[in-house]
């Protein structure tokens, strides 16, 4: 038995055991992704409303991604990434999570593998990649679909150093491990262009593990001109991919610089900034707020630097891994340590992702080797991982929808306005116009020239039917040369719902001018252009309509469905409401316009108490088309009438339903509705 045993723990320890153990302990902590969907915060941009990525892996979609920047990016591995996702998974959110998992933990097994490689190690490098993987820092970077740029350019980044290892270090010295190197760094700097400064993390290897650069050697300088020239491919790509991510946040207005001194300062402090994060890994947000690069902060993070620097400096001979380690998470934290300010932050966890990969160097080099209190150190290393893989448990689930990534962030930063915004967005598709209104709100009050808020509270208003509230509101703004495209957008709607078809049409025209693609907009015109009578016009937008956007969003003939779709999903049962008005009045005649109409006013408890009214007017006007013979008919006038509190009604007319309808399914859900009624209560659907 013991013979098995210790056969047992050889194969465990082995280099390809722990390398799987790794792997599969990685995917089982960051699993539950997979059951997430998508978020609010660049998802849509990058994946999910991407017609580069929608249509798969194609020809043409690889020209695109190769051949033109797309959201301030060159990054065509990327891209190419997510269409091999849609080929394979489709378009759910689950596919693109666990593509996200399996680079991640496939990382940690590399990781594992090279720092072994390079210390000798097995327990203690194991440690040391665990406590990569497993950190709730990086959470940010697996569990946001978006994000997908980490875990790609981490896997190449992995891959060259890999590589580099074996072209120095191999049996024949092989050149073709060097181009693999290279091409490595390439594929990852087409995912992500952080790893721009991986040249120099080379020759920093090259002193140590790899040996090939000392100090103390004749013609060492000589010498460290022959390793630097040898890499010119990487400097190559390094440098091609530092003027594409320039020139792609310049032309696209993602590049926000600010003055040398505060970009100076952010580079001296967000390392202190997240050394502190990795020991202290507390109220973790995805939109985190620039630090005040106060003169205090700025001397005392250079003060930290430079003390940690003077120390493994010191200790270099006795512990060189410490120095390189240090290095390396200097080293490539300088892209996005804020010398350069890309996109709205410049500062997030999900930046640590590659550096943080230094500091488990720094770690597995200088554990203390196994002894006396081996017990002691193997107990303390467990129970480290144990609280580290706890954390990151609870931190997953903030990411499950936009409503728990937001709201977290507001409850650590109540005015993040990007935050503040997106809630509102979230809240808005749900059809919560309450909650939506209430951030949108927020952030008006903090910052009164949010021009995109602004559009979406009017936009809510009309669709609240506070028609008079929007238009104050969006009048000071309809001048501005930088007003929201939906300010022209909504005072067309407003206009509608005032019965003034003719008059919204410049309005909504102007508006999809700016923005042609929303389908909302263009559903909105097609509707004017119909109450407006322009049989021509609306029939040649029921025609684009249909073409661009599908059946989702159907053509003249089923207008109708829309604006139910709005008033279930969106809460906008005053805009949705006045549409049915409209339509009433344009066929008076219409048994099933009136009567789909009424029973989704009647079966919505949320439904205002005056449509409740109409909708019993709606149902008697059915009733009398279809001369009180219609079941269905005298069913949604129960429901009405119960609605509206007027269960004596509902209960007579119910009954009359229950008399002209045909056995089976129908009349019982009918009888049951009647009991509701005769008990004091509405029926809800």
């Amino acid at each position: 038995m013991n013979r098995r045993l210790r056969q047992l723990r050889d194969v465990v320890w082995s280099r390809a055991g722990a390398a799987c153990a790794v792997f599969v302990s990685t995917a089982v902590l960051f699993g539950p992704s997979l059951r997430f969907g998508s978020v609010l915060l660049d998802d849509d941009l990058y994946v999910f409303a991407n017609p580069l990525v929608l249509s798969g892996l194609t020809a043409e979609g690889l020209r695109a991604a190769f051949g033109a920047f797309h959201e301030s990016l060159w990054a065509p591995v990327l891209w190419t990434s997510y269409m091999l996702d849609v080929e394979v998974f489709g378009t759910a959110p689950w596919g693109f999570h666990l593509t996200n998992v399996l680079l991640h933990a496939a990382n940690a097994a590399l990781a594992f593998l090279l720092l072994r490689r390079w210390t000798g190690r097995t327990w203690v490098v194991a440690a040391g990649a665990l406590f990569w993987a497993w950190h709730p820092l990086r959470v940010e970077s697996v569990a946001w679909i978006a994000e997908r740029k980490d875990v790609l350019s981490g896997f190449f980044f992995l891959l060259c150093l890999g590589a580099y290892d074996r072209s120095v270090r191999g049996p024949d010295r092989a050149r073709g491990w060097l181009w693999a190197s290279a091409g490595g760094l390439a594929l990852g700097l087409m995912a992500k262009p952080m790893l721009m400064t991986t040249p120099f993390l080379l020759l920093v290897l090259d002193v140590w593990p790899l040996g090939r650069w000392r100090a103390d050697a004749p013609g060492r300088w000589k010498r460290l001109g022959v390793l630097a020239a040898e890499k010119w491919p990487f400097w190559l790509a390094s440098a091609a991919a530092a003027a594409l991510t320039l020139g792609g946040h310049a032309v696209q207005g993602g590049l926000h610089e600010s003055g040398l001194g505060v970009r100076a300062a952010r580079a001296l402090i967000h390392p202190v900034y997240y050394l502190w994060r990795t020991v202290w890994p507390r109220h973790l947000a995805v939109l985190v707020p620039d630090v005040a690069a106060t003169w205090p902060l700025v001397a005392g993070a250079l003060l930290v630097l430079a003390l940690l620097t003077a120390f493994l400096w010191h200790r270099r001979k006795a512990w060189p891994g410490g120095l390189v380690g240090w290095l390396w998470y200097l080293g490539t934290l300088l892209p996005v340590g804020g010398i350069v300010s890309f996109g709205v932050q410049s500062r997030a966890d999900r930046f640590t992702y590659l550096p943080a990969l230094g500091l488990s160097l720094w770690l597995a080099s200088g554990w203390p080797l196994p002894g006396k209190r081996a017990r002691l150190w193997g107990l303390a290393c467990a129970v480290a991982l144990a609280a580290l893989a706890g954390a990151t448990a609870r931190q997953l689930p903030i990411w499950r929808d936009s409503g728990a990534l937001f709201g977290r962030t507001l409850v650590l930063y109540p005015g993040q306005p990007v935050a503040l915004l997106n809630a509102g967005v979230w809240h808005f598709g749900r059809g919560e116009l309450a909650e939506a209104e209430q951030m949108y709100a927020r952030l008006l009050r903090q910052d009164p020239d949010q021009r995109h808020a602004l559009g979406n509270l009017a936009h809510i208003w009309v669709l609240q039917g506070r028609v008079a509230e929007a238009r104050r509101l969006l009048e000071p703004e309809r001048e501005r040369a930088d007003a929201h495209w939906l300010v022209p957008g909504t005072w067309g709607m407003a206009r509608l719902h005032e019965g003034q078809p003719a008059a919204a049409l410049p309005h909504l025209r102007e508006s999809l001018a700016r923005q042609p693609d929303d389908p909302g907009m263009n559903v909105e015109l097609l509707r004017a252009l119909y109450e407006a009578e322009d049989a021509p016009g609306a029939a040649a937008q029921a025609a684009h309509v249909a073409a661009r956007f599908g059946p989702a969003y159907p053509a003249l003939a089923a207008l109708q469905s829309y604006y139910v779709q709005r008033w279930k999903q969106h809460g906008a049962r005053a805009y949705a409401w006045r549409y049915f008005e409209r339509l009433a009045e344009r066929e008076p005649r219409n048994v099933a316009v009136l009567n789909n109409a009424a029973w989704l006013a009647a079966t919505d408890p949320d439904t205002p108490p005056d449509i409740v009214a109409a909708a019993v007017r709606f149902a008697e006007r059915a009733v009398e088309l279809t001369q009180g013979q219609n079941s269905a008919v005298l069913d949604t006038l129960g429901a009405a009438r119960a609605a509206n509190g007027d269960f004596a009604g509902a209960a007579e007319a119910a009954e009359q339903a229950l008399a002209a309808a045909p056995p089976g399914a129908p009349a019982e859900a009918i009888g049951v509705r009647l009991r509701l009624y005769r008990a004091g209560q509405p029926f809800r659907e």
